[in-house]
């Protein structure tokens, strides 16, 4: 079975402390990408998750294929 590359709508709290640790546990899910608005936000995901991509906004994210799903 291919794994879901999931895409993370807003990037704080919620991914360092909850839902990217979690990542580490689902096997059947890949975090694949992530979104927020806050560049400096963007910059600190991308260096403690630097195989993910992140856009600036959700239209962006929309038009990358590769995303099966949304946490929002």
């Amino acid at each position: 079975m291919r794994e879901i590359n999931v895409c993370l709508v807003g990037l704080g709290w919620c991914l360092h402390g909850m839902y990217g640790p979690a990542f580490n546990y689902i096997s059947q899910a890949n975090l694949y990408a992530g979104v927020d608005i806050n560049e400096d936000v963007r910059i600190k995901a991308k260096a403690r998750y630097p195989d993910c991509k992140f856009y600036p906004s959700i239209e962006k994210a929309l038009n990358d294929k590769n995303i099966d799903a949304f946490i929002i």
